[in-house]
């Protein structure tokens, strides 16, 4: 389902801390990119669009995306892992699939043609976001049950 949250989440900050990690970034807007450096299920990439994004090719990846600005999401784009949007995010409606495996925090609206039913889908999933602690190069060496 999607809905808004009630909780402040400040996905500003939740962005930037992504971003200092970024595997791939990109300076300004960006149109129909090369996604093949984007990760895959065994090599989760973040990637970080400093401007807006927009995509209506065939486009996957996996990971983390932070997109500073609005993304247009039209095409065919299948990605794994958490993708945050500080501006809006406009769904083309149409014939091809979206698919958002992990989850999906926008700062602004969320609008489209297609609103989110159809070939649309976002879906939570704790397994792959569980999968992004590997991404941020943090590990526990040892700890103390108290």
């Amino acid at each position: 389902s999607v809905s808004s949250s009630s909780i402040n989440l400040d996905l500003a900050s939740i962005a930037a801390s992504w971003a200092s990690l970024a595997d791939v970034t990109y300076n300004g807007d960006l149109n129909n990119p090369n996604t093949s450096g984007w990760g895959t299920l065994t090599d989760l990439k973040v990637v970080h669009v400093t401007g807006n994004l927009d995509v209506s090719g065939n486009n996957t990846g996996a990971g983390v995306l932070i997109i500073d600005g609005d993304f247009d999401l039209g095409g065919t784009f299948n990605y794994n892992g958490i993708v945050v949007v500080l501006g809006d995010l406009k769904i083309a409606g149409g014939g091809d699939a979206k698919q958002i495996v992990g989850g999906l925090m926008v700062q602004g609206t969320v609008s489209g043609t297609a609103s989110v039913d159809g070939n649309v889908k976002l879906l939570y999933s704790s397994a792959m976001i569980n999968q992004l602690y590997a991404l941020t190069r943090y590990q526990i060496s040892s700890w103390i049950d108290q």
